[in-house]
């Protein structure tokens, strides 16, 4: 549970990725992935009044909580979107097996096999580049990615973003895929690897 994670002091990638930075305040942070909404909080609360988090979660048992902690944080300088940071604006089938507000909430891996039982709720997609372009949001100084298996799409609709102001990512990796696909996204604009306590990786 959220409240859990807070009193065990949990999800510590946060906190190191932005101990990377040297000024927090007023930075802007997009949180793909957001849950119930630990990083977008912390982040929000690092950041301070002239920074700003977008956060998107596409499954909507957690997006309730998401919006609720937001709310109950009085954080007026949260965007909330209901849908799953992607390569594309429009919408696709989330698999929700374990029920809505899971964090293994996902969409279909690339050798996922799907029943007739397999739960599918139908979300919406979006591009982050078409929400900077439009204002709707700032480019990122930092982006936090936890989306099981779905990282690459959502690297490539922020791609025009990433190469304008070169963010911090924290990457959580689910699956070869989603690494080898965001690495060859990054890798050209001279990103590389490194583990939360700074060692290189292959």
């Amino acid at each position: 549970p959220f409240s859990n994670n807070w009193r065990r002091g949990g999800e510590s990638d946060l906190e190191a990725g932005l101990a990377q930075m040297r000024d927090v305040r007023g930075a802007v942070g997009w949180d793909f992935g957001a849950h119930f909404g630990i990083h977008t909080v912390g982040m929000a609360m690092q950041v301070g009044p002239e920074g700003e988090v977008a956060s998107f979660e596409p499954d909507s048992g957690a997006f309730r909580r998401l919006k609720h902690h937001v709310q109950m944080n009085r954080l007026a300088n949260v965007r909330l979107f209901q849908a799953a940071a992607s390569n594309v604006t429009g919408s696709s089938l989330l698999i929700t097996d374990d029920g809505l507000g899971s964090s293994c909430s996902h969409f279909q891996y690339e050798d996922e096999k799907t029943t007739p039982r397999t739960n599918l709720l139908r979300v919406e997609t979006v591009a982050p580049d078409e929400l900077v372009a439009q204002g709707a949001i700032r480019a990122p100084d930092i982006i936090k990615v936890d989306v099981q298996g779905h990282g690459a799409q959502a690297l490539q609709g922020s791609l025009e973003s990433i190469r304008a102001k070169l963010p911090l990512v924290i990457f959580s990796n689910h699956s070869q895929w989603e690494l080898d696909g965001s690495r060859e996204l990054l890798a050209p604009l001279g990103y590389n690897v490194r583990s939360l306590t700074g060692e290189s990786m292959p």
